[in-house]
């Protein structure tokens, strides 16, 4: 979770001061045993052996009891806000800049701000302030009241950001832009433009040069007489805009009108597609376009489990875990730990690839692959932040350590980097590996994917199951679930990096943090989906321990075979089989607890399972071997 603030400046409120201070290491007390990090924002303290984050040293510390308490504590002494935008961003943002949307009556409408991390947040406006999250709010073009008051006949010029639009304001401009900036230009924004001379200004890069393209396309199909000021990008930087040409030009607005004109006189331009391909967006990448109201998140969740049971066999507690990934892959930017979802199954013929086909009409960016070198992987995470969907694991990531690590190390944010050497010159250059990916495939993964991953056990499908098959048609359908989602996300962005989830108690430490942002988008949504989500991690965690304990029993029977190869006495002691197991070539039992040996009582808990129970006579404990060999003929196949 995001430092809510400098962990030194808690301790400076707790009246503590350093015996000792490096740039890492700030420590405290006659013997330094209280240690902080002032870049991680986080505390040990060796005497008592406890660490944590900045809520932790409060509660540490004796200030308050949890994490509310904590929180209050941190506000009573100034050191986080109570202002929505502050509260949600953390440490070392805060508000760059800020533009107020307005109705053409004037009123408030929203405000759209960007922080000093390169982030924006939308905010509405109700009962006399603003509050997270734009669900509900009209769409208005920025100074849509400016436009409704002006009456004259001169050019409308339609920016990229609200930086230019009120650069251009300052110079007498009657100028506007959609919220959202490049590729978020609806067609509802239209009607504020009715019966004016338009004059899209792109900036200069690919995105804008779309951008322009779409707004011309939509304008010119609402009959709105519109052109794209392409000329005055001459001379400017990559990336550059309106900003940047008044700035290189002594703002001189009127040579920037004079260039208008002139292009207002040239014909008009065929309209270009607005699907054009780019290297930075082609055809199988491209942006799903929100929904055009606000969704309600419960009954879109409601809507993806449904599809989900429509179309694939899935044991229980699977669908609700599988639904909230869904979700999670479109708000993957707002979370620190991104699970891999592993669907897995003991043979064909499960469903596997069925349910990537369903996931992958559900979730941003698809990139559906059964084959794929590492090199692919990276360049394409960091060129387009696809969701990555892996069928057929089982031969993908065989003997591929390589893979392995860059789906372990795309994992966790702070750990999603992998540095590779380009070009002629070897220039050594890291690519981040931070993407939601899914995975199919038969049997386990390596166990260091699998404890990073949120495990579904598939099952064959029965006679009685009643499913309806898959296809392209029926793919192109849940398009609009899709365009929810993105809506859903876009609408909740603030809510969910302030979200501070409970996560279930019966999980370890691992799968808490696997489930984290899953719990937070549930928390976010409401309804009954708080309480289902976590009802359904504690029952998959159950029955994946339910699965590996007859899996390490079946291990113990085959090894139990070969200890009785040969065995002619009708008894084994109880000491003698552990001995032997212990004891045989590439033994599993010899480091089984923590690297101890496998003790007698874990043999007779794994062995209770398949019915056979030690016997004790005058002097030991023991096995009837006949019992044994029964077990093995029944379950060892």
């Amino acid at each position: 979770m995001t430092s809510p603030c400098a962990i030194t400046d808690v301790a400076s409120a707790m009246g503590l001061i350093p015996t000792r201070k490096q740039p890492d290491d700030w420590r405290f007390r006659t013997k330094f045993s209280l240690s902080i990090n002032p870049k991680k924002d986080v505390f040990r303290d060796y005497e008592a052996d406890a660490d944590g984050g900045v809520y932790d040293f409060v509660i540490h510390q004796g200030y308050a009891a949890n994490l509310k308490e904590a929180r209050e504590w941190l506000k009573s002494r100034g050191l986080v806000s109570d202002d929505p935008v502050a509260a949600f961003n953390g440490k070392g943002s805060g508000v760059l800049r800020e533009h107020i949307y307005r109705n053409p009556d004037g009123t408030k409408n929203r405000k759209s701000v960007k922080l000093r991390d390169g982030t924006w947040r939308q905010m509405r406006y109700e009962n006399g302030t603003f509050t997270p999250g734009v669900k509900g709010v009209s769409n208005v073009p920025y100074g849509a009241d400016r436009l409704a008051e002006d009456f004259s006949e001169k050019l409308a010029f339609i920016f990229e950001g609200e930086k230019d639009v009120e650069r251009g304001w300052d110079r007498g401009l009657l100028a506007t832009c959609n919220v959202g900036g490049a590729k978020n230009w609806k067609d509802e924004l239209n009607a504020h433009l009715k019966d004016r001379t338009v004059c899209i200004v792109p900036d200069n890069d690919k995105a804008g040069t779309n951008h322009a393209q779409k707004v011309y396309a939509s304008l010119t199909k609402s009959g709105i007489d519109c052109f794209i000021l392409w000329d005055y990008r001459d001379g400017l930087p990559d990336k550059g805009d309106f900003s940047d040409w008044m700035d290189a030009n002594n703002d001189d607005v009127d040579r920037f009108i004079a260039l208008a004109v002139s292009a207002q006189q040239k014909p008009r331009e065929p309209v270009k597609s607005t699907e054009a391909k780019t290297d930075e967006e082609p055809e199988y990448f491209q942006i799903t376009e929100q929904w055009d109201e606000p969704v309600d998140g419960c009954a879109v969740l409601d809507l993806v489990h449904e599809t989900l049971l429509r179309f694939c066999v899935l044991p229980e507690h699977s669908a609700p875990a599988i639904t909230v990934w869904i979700a999670h892959a479109w708000a993957h930017e707002e979370a620190d730990i991104s699970p891999i979802l592993a669907a897995i199954s003991p043979e064909k013929g499960c469903g596997k690839s069925t349910l990537m086909s369903v996931i992958s009409a559900l979730v941003p960016k698809p990139m559906y692959t059964i084959n794929m070198s590492p090199a692919v992987m990276f360049r394409v995470i960091e060129k387009f932040k696809p969701t990555i969907l892996i069928d057929e694991g089982d031969t993908f990531l065989k003997d591929n350590e390589d893979m392995r690590c860059m789906l372990n190390g795309g994992h966790n944010r702070q750990t999603s980097m992998v540095w590779r050497s380009v070009g002629d010159t070897h220039e050594p250059k890291p690519f981040k590996v931070w993407a939601p990916k899914a995975l199919a495939m038969i049997g386990s993964p390596a166990d260091t994917v699998e404890d990073r991953s949120i495990v579904v056990h598939l099952k064959r499908k029965l006679k009685t199951d009643k499913i309806e098959g898959f296809n392209e048609r029926r793919k192109a359908a849940l398009h609009p679930i899709q365009r929810m989602l993105a809506r859903w996300y876009e609408d909740n962005q603030i809510s969910l990096r302030s979200c501070d989830p409970e996560v279930p108690e019966a999980l370890n430490d691992r799968a808490q943090d696997n489930v984290r942002a899953l719990c937070a988008i549930a928390d976010v949504v409401g309804g009954h989906w708080p309480e289902t989500l976590r009802q359904a991690f504690v029952g998959l965690a159950q029955a994946r321990e339910e699965a590996q304990q007859v899996s390490n029993g079946v291990m113990l029977l085959h090894d139990i075979s070969e200890v009785l190869e040969g065995h002619t006495d009708p008894k084994i002691g109880s000491g003698e089989l552990q001995q032997k197991l212990v004891f045989l070539e590439d033994s599993a039992w010899e480091h089984w607890n923590r690297g101890q040996q496998i003790s007698t009582k874990r043999i007779a808990q794994f062995l209770k399972e398949f019915e056979v129970y030690p016997d004790r006579d005058a002097t030991s404990r023991f096995y009837h071997v006949s019992q044994l060999r029964a077990a093995i003929e029944r379950y060892d196949r």
